[in-house]
């Protein structure tokens, strides 16, 4: 998968209150050879929160979601990152130097305005935890724990 689309934006220091200026991108990959084209970031261009389950701690599945906001431009739509699979497009949030979400971009979560350009729409990406509930571990046999973390990390489309 190779970068399609990006997006950089930072937020503001404020010293009175600790807070100091972070740089974000946000990648998003497809297959195939990509040629990436810089997208808007929205008013509020970045939320990841706990998807599903909420903040309780004693849920089983604690799956991410990161919800993106873009500015619709002539170059870019909605529909560019429509898609029927759930791994056809990967998100990668970076925060400076370091990855802080990898996820993938889930089509019906998706929303825009039926405005003129330009207008923010928002994507949403999920970290793909919560499809390991649809994992099947009698197929596979007698496994280490180690290898049935591989094949659980493999099946959201990340690795060690």
């Amino acid at each position: 998968m190779t970068e399609a689309y990006y997006c950089i934006f930072s937020t503001q220091a404020m010293p009175e209150l600790g807070l100091v200026r972070k740089e974000y991108r946000i990648s998003f990959l497809f297959s195939g050879e990509n040629t990436a084209i810089k997208l808007t970031a929205g008013e509020t261009p970045l939320k990841i929160s706990y998807a599903d389950g909420g903040d309780d701690i004693f849920s089983p599945i604690r799956a991410k979601k990161a919800t993106i906001q873009l500015i619709a431009t002539s170059n870019v739509d909605l529909g560019t990152f429509y898609s029927e699979s759930d791994r056809e497009c990967m998100v990668v949030i970076t925060e400076g130097p370091k990855t802080i979400f990898r996820g993938w971009l889930t089509a019906f979560d998706a929303r825009e305005p039926f405005i003129s350009l330009p207008y923010p729409f928002e994507v949403v990406a999920h970290c793909g935890l919560s499809s390991l509930k649809d994992f099947n571990f009698s197929e596979t046999g007698l496994i280490s724990f180690n290898t049935a973390i591989k094949q659980c990390l493999a099946a959201t489309g990340l690795d060690l």
